[in-house]
């Protein structure tokens, strides 16, 4: 994979679970909302990375079709 892709790859989840330490740390929800907020946590970063891996694939797609098209 390239670089720019690996980025948001590393910085969707960090950021997300960083949010979500802190307020957890912070002990401002607690109890089964807290266990609900991990949970969406972890599907939106899933979701975001998905996301991101399928729009550089499409690109890739995309370049190898205009190629294909050139010859």
């Amino acid at each position: 994979m390239k670089k720019d892709i690996l980025f948001p790859i590393i910085l969707i989840p960090l950021v997300v679970f960083a949010i979500i330490g802190v307020i957890t740390y912070l002990k401002l929800i607690s109890g089964i909302l807290l266990i609900v907020v991990w949970i969406v946590g972890f599907l939106l970063a899933s979701v975001g990375i998905t996301y991101v891996v399928t729009q550089e694939q499409l690109r890739i797609l995309k370049e190898e079709d205009k190629k294909k098209d050139d010859e």
